[in-house]
């Protein structure tokens, strides 16, 4: 039959791995919870950047159907629309329809880039979490070691 002083150091040690285990599985969970935010977060950045390319394109498409209407409504009024005031008028719309599109495409990646920095982000907090584990889980070790070792000094 064992002797109290070692089913203790055992119980002891037991209750350390176990604990030492969960500690590291802890950390294991963490990591891959953080991981599938990044994933998450960097196929967001991806969406934004694609809708950003598709507004871009539709901000485009109505300055142009917008000089159309223009060149439309002045060949309407009998004005030439190929020289003087029409081509200014034209000209405008075309640069402000650019502009439009360049600032709708630079939101979208403004977007992206947040959503990209978050993937970062959540990625080193995976790198940590797995870190924290694999410490905690020593550090269980550690001190049920000296757990034991105490009880061994004391009772055995």
């Amino acid at each position: 039959m064992c002797e109290p002083t070692t089913i203790a150091i055992a119980a002891t040690a037991a209750s350390g791995a176990f604990s030492a285990y969960q500690a590291n599985q802890q950390g294991k969970y963490q990591q891959a919870v953080y991981k599938q935010q990044a994933k998450a977060q960097q196929q967001q950045a991806s969406d934004a950047r694609a809708r950003g390319v598709i507004a871009g394109e539709e901000q485009r498409d109505r300055a142009r159907a917008l000089e159309a209407r223009q060149a439309t409504s002045l060949a309407g009024s009998g004005l030439d629309i190929g020289s003087g005031t029409s081509l200014d008028l034209f000209a405008e719309t075309a640069t402000l329809g650019e502009y439009d599109a360049q600032v709708t495409e630079n939101n979208a990646a403004r977007q992206a880039y947040g959503y990209q920095t978050e993937a970062t982000n959540s990625l080193a907090s995976a790198r940590n979490a797995r870190s924290a584990g694999r410490n905690r889980a020593i550090g269980t070790l550690l001190t049920s070691g000296a757990k034991a070792g105490n009880i061994y000094s004391q009772y055995g």
